[in-house]
């Protein structure tokens, strides 16, 4: 279990550690699963609910903004849309700053839900 002020490099000496490791590496979950160290690899939204993952990845979030703002990005990406030479990469990006602008399915989290019963 992650601890609340465990230090990045401690968190990702763990199995969900390697994992998100390898996921940034550019592995499939199902193999990023596997060389992590986990038996089974079909269940991979198991080790992404686990609290060590969401603190590692609170954690990178946090170191990347620190060395790259994010108005930085923002300006990338701005970059990245409005080049001309890799069409391909232009409507990538444009996809996705699309769908962070406006997405598609709303993201349903677990802890948000609640049941009414009316009788």
């Amino acid at each position: 279990m992650a601890k609340k002020d465990q230090p990045l490099e401690e968190l990702l000496d763990t199995k969900p550690g390697k994992y998100f490791l390898n996921r940034k590496k550019g592995k499939t979950k199902k193999e990023s699963a596997l060389s992590a160290g986990y038996a089974d690899a079909a269940h991979t939204s198991v080790i992404e609910a686990t609290a060590t993952y969401k603190a590692i990845v609170r954690s990178y979030k946090d170191e990347l903004l620190d060395i790259i703002p994010l108005s930085e990005i923002a300006q990338s990406h701005a970059e990245n849309i409005r080049q001309d030479r890799d069409l391909g990469a232009r409507n990538a990006a444009i996809k996705m700053a699309y769908e962070k602008i406006e997405p598609e399915e709303v993201k349903d989290d677990k802890e948000d839900k609640l049941i009414v019963i009316l009788r």
